[in-house]
Parts: structure tokens; C-alpha cells; sequence
């Protein structure tokens, strides 16, 4: 089901226009990406390499998504000599949680999407699913910040 070929033309307008709003070439255009959540986690991401460090508490991993046994952890800033697969997993997961919420409006497009209509207070708004494991498998009605964004791509 990764490979999902659904069409909806009315979702798909939408979902246009809301990349237009956010300015979706200029996101495709940037290297790298620095943000932090709830100043507990941090995350630097050179997203054409596709590497992170990804930190909280007083760890640090470099993270290799895609080849998860070349990431190296750093506990008080001192490299371990063999990374703790525990902690690795660790980072993924926020990685993967974090990183998907502060590009999902970038991502409807990907593979395994499915965009549809939704009437929310009478208004047109774009539900999307994610059916690949790695993108929240769950239905996804993007909220407040969605609905802003909308506002902005129907001005």
C-alpha cells in the first residue's frame, strides 16, 4: 500500500495551493534545518545527506536515518566508542516524530499519501493519510496552522 495512486483533483488543488502558501520550493531548496522542541530536543538536519544530530538531556547522537549502524552517540560530549543501539533507536524515534510535524505540510505529496475533503465549520479542508510505517499511519486532519495555511493559499 506504500505506493498509493489515489487521485482526488479537488484535494489535490488544495494540497497546491497550501504548498504554494508555504512556500514548498524554497523548503526543497534548503540544506539544512535547526529547531528545537519544547527546548528539551534539539535537532540539526542536513537533509541532502540526510544526516541529524539529534540531542536532548546530555546526549547527542549523530544520526544516519538511512544507515542507522553509522551513527555515533555522545554522552557529556565525549564520543562512545561503540554506539548504544538503545540510544540510536531513541534518536530515531524523535527524529522520525519530531522532524514528520515540522514538515508534514511539505509531505503531501509522498509516496503513500492519500488526500481527501473534509468539510470542517463548512469549509473545505484537506484530510491527508499516511500509509507508509514510517509517516504516522493514522488519518491526519491538519489542525489550526493547516487551516491557516489554507486560509492563505484561498486569499
Amino acid at each position: 500500500m506504500n505506493n498509493v495512486k489515489a487521485y482526488n483533483k479537488k484535494a489535490d488543488d488544495l494540497a497546491h495551493k497550501i504548498l504554494k502558501a508555504i512556500k514548498h520550493e524554497n523548503y526543497k531548496n534548503t540544506r539544512f534545518i535547526e529547531w528545537s522542541f519544547g527546548r528539551r530536543r534539539h535537532f540539526k538536519w542536513d537533509k541532502e545527506n540526510h544526516i541529524a544530530d539529534v540531542s536532548w538531556d546530555t546526549i547527542r547522537v549523530n544520526l544516519h536515518p538511512q544507515a542507522k549502524e553509522k551513527s555515533t552517540v555522545f554522552y557529556n560530549d565525549v564520543k562512545q566508542d561503540i554506539a548504544d543501539e538503545k540510544i540510536v533507536k531513541r534518536a530515531w524515534d524523535i527524529f522520525n516524530n519530531d522532524s514528520f510535524w515540522l514538515v508534514a505540510p511539505h509531505k503531501l505529496f509522498d509516496d503513500g499519501t492519500i488526500r481527501t475533503i473534509k468539510k470542517v465549520n463548512d469549509k473545505d479542508a484537506l484530510l491527508v493519510k499516511y500509509t507508509t510505517a514510517e509517516q504516522h499511519p493514522e488519518i491526519l486532519i491538519f489542525g489550526y496552522w493547516m487551516r491557516t495555511m489554507y486560509q492563505l493559499a484561498t486569499k
